[in-house]
This record gives C-alpha cells, sequence and structure tokens, in this order.
C-alpha cells in the first residue's frame, strides 16, 4: 500500500475515528441553547456545565461523525454551522471525511509544501485532532523556527534539518512522545477531558516506528523494512543502498555507491566522535562551580607570580644603580 496523503487521512479516519458521536465533552461538537447562540462562546472557554444547562433548557447538541466536527463541515460546504443537523452530520461517507482532510488540514494550511512522509503524516494527523495552526506552532517551537503557525521557508528549511538530523525513527517517536506529553499537561489543567487521554495516548503510540504494521506501508520510491537484527531501514529501490532510520543512526548509505570514499569518511566521523567523547568526558570530571574555583586559584597564582617578578626586577635594578 502505498501511504499518499489520502490513503494516510483514511487509515486513520478508518481506524481510530467512530461514527457519530454528539457526547458534550467533546470540544468538537456544538451545543447550541435554545436562543440559537453557541455554548460556551467563540471566545469564551470550554465549560461543560454550560453546556449541560443549556440542553436542560431546551437546547440542541451537533455532534461529529468520523471526525469531523460541525465547524469542519460547514467550513467544507461553505455554509453556516447553524444550519446543520444530526441527520446531515450522520450522512458524511468515509470518502467524503477523506476530502475533507485533504482539503482542509493537508492543503490549506501549507503543510502539503514539506516533503511528504511518515513524519509529515503525523503532522496532518495531529492537526485533524487539534486543529492545523495548532499543530504546526507545536512541532515548530521543538524544531526551533518562528512558531507562527505558516508553512514557510523557515520551517521547511528547520523541518528538513531536524528529520536529517535525527533520523526519521527518532523523529518518529519524539513527536509521538512531545504529544503525549501536551495531552496529559491539557488533562491535568481540564480534568472533564480525562475520558479521551488514553485514547489520545494510543493514537499518538499508532505512528511510532515499533507498530509496524504501519510503518510497512511505506512504499513508494523506498520501502522501509528491517534486518535480521530488527534494525529500521531505508531500502532505495534505484540502487539497492539502505539507510538507517533508528534512533540515533547517522544516515550510512551501504550499497552499490559505497565505496572507498565511505570508507573515509566513517573513519574521519570516527575519528571526530571519539575526539569529542574525550573533550566532553573530560569537561565532565568537575562540575561548573569547581571549575571556576580552579579559574580563581589559577588567577590568583598567576597574580602573585608577576607581582613577585616585578618586585624582584625592581630589587635587581636597585642593586645594579648601587
Amino acid at each position: 500500500m502505498t501511504m499518499t496523503p489520502d490513503a494516510v487521512i483514511r487509515d486513520f479516519v478508518s481506524g481510530h475515528e467512530g461514527g457519530y458521536q454528539n457526547k458534550l465533552e467533546d470540544r468538537g461538537n456544538i451545543v447550541i441553547d435554545r436562543n440559537g447562540k453557541i455554548i460556551p462562546g467563540p471566545k469564551q472557554a470550554f465549560n461543560l456545565a454550560a453546556r449541560r444547562k443549556a440542553m436542560a433548557e431546551g437546547g440542541r447538541v451537533i455532534g461529529t461523525m468520523r471526525g469531523v466536527t460541525p465547524a469542519t463541515y460547514a467550513q467544507f460546504q461553505g455554509r453556516s454551522v447553524y444550519s446543520l443537523d444530526e441527520q446531515q452530520m450522520q450522512a458524511i461517507s468515509e470518502d467524503e471525511a477523506v476530502e475533507v482532510g485533504l482539503k482542509l488540514y493537508y492543503v490549506a494550511p501549507g503543510i502539503d509544501q514539506l516533503p511528504w512522509g511518515p513524519i509529515t503524516a503525523i503532522l496532518v494527523d495531529m492537526g485533524w485532532g487539534s486543529g492545523p495552526e495548532t499543530a504546526i506552532k507545536f512541532i515548530q517551537r521543538r524544531i526551533r523556527c518562528s512558531a507562527d503557525g505558516v508553512v514557510g521557508p523557515e520551517m521547511i528549511d528547520a523541518w528538513n534539518k531536524w528529520i536529517e538530523t535525527q533520523g526519521v525513527a527518532k523523529a518518529a517517536t519524539d513527536f509521538a512522545n512531545w504529544k503525549i506529553a501536551a495531552y496529559q499537561a491539557d488533562v491535568a489543567k481540564n480534568p472533564e477531558q480525562r475520558k479521551w487521554l488514553q485514547g489520545w495516548i494510543n493514537r499518538a503510540n499508532y505512528f511510532k516506528p515499533e507498530n509496524w504494521a504501519w510503518w510497512k506501508k511505506w512504499e513508494e520510491d523506498t520501502e522501509v523494512i528491517r534486518n535480521a537484527s530488527g534494525d529500521l531501514l531505508e531500502y532505495r529501490n534505484d540502487d539497492g543502498a539502505q539507510r538507517r532510520l533508528d534512533v540515533n543512526a547517522s544516515p550510512a548509505i551501504s550499497g552499490a555507491r559505497s565505496g572507498i570514499w565511505a570508507t573515509i569518511g566513517s573513519a574521519v566521523a570516527g575519528l571526530g566522535y571519539m575526539a569529542s567523547s574525550i573533550v566532553k568526558d573530560i569537561a565532565n570530571i568537575f562540575p561548573q562551580w569547581m571549575w571556576g574555583a580552579l579559574g580563581l586559584v589559577a588567577a590568583i597564582f598567576a597574580l602573585l607570580y608577576f607581582t613577585g617578578l616585578i618586585k624582584l626586577r625592581r630589587q635587581e635594578h636597585k642593586d645594579w644603580k648601587h
């Protein structure tokens, strides 16, 4: 199965999103009171008690279908959310949900400008759950670029460097762990959301390399495979080269194009790593305060030495004059 953007969206819509649900605790659902106002208002914080009160007084709730919220579906169709009802939401098909995902969660926010691959797919999935702008800002803060929610040249460059440096597998693992930490923090502030927490965690873990059922679907110009030792590899079909995707693995290419230069490069890289490790080990022998103390002692010693030297020279000068 080739994991195109529409295939990825279909995968998580069919695998993680259920059918229709109109639970008041779900922030994606919309409650409209008997006077036709959305509760709570657009600029107000989520308020479960206010929702329950509105329902008790004759309000109505517009629920979510296949993960498509009322607000999202209204935007997709270019209509007012007030014009939607339960029957219209329940009629959303899987194909239509995929179209919603492609248009509003992949193309519209500019995520389609990023190189397509497993990590981009994870970003699309997060945007589906929290909103594309929120998801983009979330990852921008962690790859060290301006958190403006816009996919532009700065983010694309930071994105590529992040994945190249970390490797695909570690980037996926880090992304999942960052999301889980954010979900836990959210639930700590909003206890009414706790009922969704385990599902969010399961979904984040779904995209980790350990879930081989998902990772093995990535078969385009390259194939993701595991060797006999269990290492995660990217296999290039054009020349038979292989690149390790494991955590902290450098992109060492082996195959038809490997040779003497690869050997020399590996040797130089190894020596560089050894040198940096030695320097790091030396630096870690003493804590920072002890290095400061040693520096102070050295400065005092130098001051006393040069003060004594100056006195000695002055005395020699006097003796010479006499």
